[in-house]
């Protein structure tokens, strides 16, 4: 029932971008690359959460093709970037070497995600929508443990992981996020907005409320990308973000195992045991020099199923526009 609902949220939004009259653009005439490297490392653990790495390109050819048409069409006073993205996000328990008992604890597990995605900015509303669609996998074909065991190579003091044969079985994942944001208070030093966001799928399935916090010397939330006149390039900027999101969680295939497999796994987390909801922080610095941007962040996690604990980890993001 639960899934009903959230799918149901996501069509009806999906409907309200589609009922409003097309007028004319701001065009995104520029191409765009982020890499985003999250692990626990920079907190001195290796539990839960504990590497992800995501990869986007957008690009204004991307407008033409059909897939990207299927989103909504472009309306008045509003800036639209379509582009790919690709993401792989690794699970492990704190006992990574017990091949026999992890009760009350992570379930090793990975996926591999491809999206296609659209981020929509509108300046006189102050609001914006990022809608994606997405295809993976999810187990042992997503070589989470291959790509651990890599790291730990060029890591000292970390030995290979062997309670990889724990790991959640094979699994197709089909995801499908929407968050909407509302600016409520812009001024050229500090932004505050509230957001919203759905996610629903064979991946997982939440709802979501947060807000969002941005100062310092920083670009314009919803001009900054309008043309190339008016994009960051044009000087430098050092600005902090502060996010805060508490999600309602209906399912988790990384704890929980996926809907087609699920009694072949060897341990997974019953849905009793899943936390009802889960808080997530996040802060980040950001510096940025013409088409080169690079974040630093840190992200802490409530505990996400009973016996579980809280949970911290590092990011950093590299940007460049072309």
């Amino acid at each position: 029932m639960s899934k009903i609902v959230i799918i149901s949220l996501i069509f009806l939004n999906i409907f309200q971008l589609f009922s409003q009259k097309e007028e004319s653009v701001f065009a995104d005439d520029f191409k765009r690359l982020d890499f985003i490297l999250e692990n626990d490392v920079f907190n001195r653990t290796d539990r839960y959460y504990t590497n992800g790495i995501i990869l986007s390109y957008s690009s204004p050819a991307f407008a033409e093709i059909f897939l990207f048409g299927l989103f909504s069409p472009p309306k008045h006073d509003q800036f639209d970037r379509y582009g790919i993205g690709i993401a792989h996000k690794i699970y492990t328990p704190i006992d990574k070497n017990n091949l026999i008992d992890l009760e009350n604890d992570r379930p090793f597990s990975s996926y591999f995600l491809f999206n296609l995605h659209k981020e929509t900015r509108k300046s006189i509303s102050k609001s914006s929508n990022y809608f994606q669609i997405g295809i993976g996998l999810l187990g042992v074909d997503a070589k989470g443990e291959e790509i651990q065991n890599l790291i730990h190579k060029f890591l000292s003091g970390n030995n290979p992981v062997v309670g990889w044969e724990n790991q959640i079985k094979n699994e197709f994942l089909f995801d499908i996020q929407y968050i909407y944001e509302k600016g409520f208070f812009h001024s050229k030093y500090f932004d505050f907005l509230a957001l919203a966001k759905v996610q629903a799928g064979t991946l997982k399935d939440n709802l979501g409320l947060g807000v969002k916090l941005l100062f310092g010397w920083k670009p314009n939330y919803y001009t900054q990308n309008i043309k190339k006149s008016n994009k960051l390039g044009e000087g430098i900027y050092i600005f902090s973000e502060i996010k805060w999101n508490s999600h309602w969680i209906a399912y988790d295939a990384t704890l929980a195992g996926g809907v087609l497999h699920k009694e072949e796994n060897i341990f997974v987390i019953s849905s009793n045991q899943i936390e009802n909801f889960v808080h997530k922080a996040a802060i980040s610095l950001n510096f940025r020099y013409k088409n080169y941007q690079v974040s630093f962040m840190q992200t802490i996690l409530s505990s996400e199923f009973d016996g579980g604990l809280p949970h911290q980890y590092g990011g950093i993001l590299l940007l460049t526009e072309f």
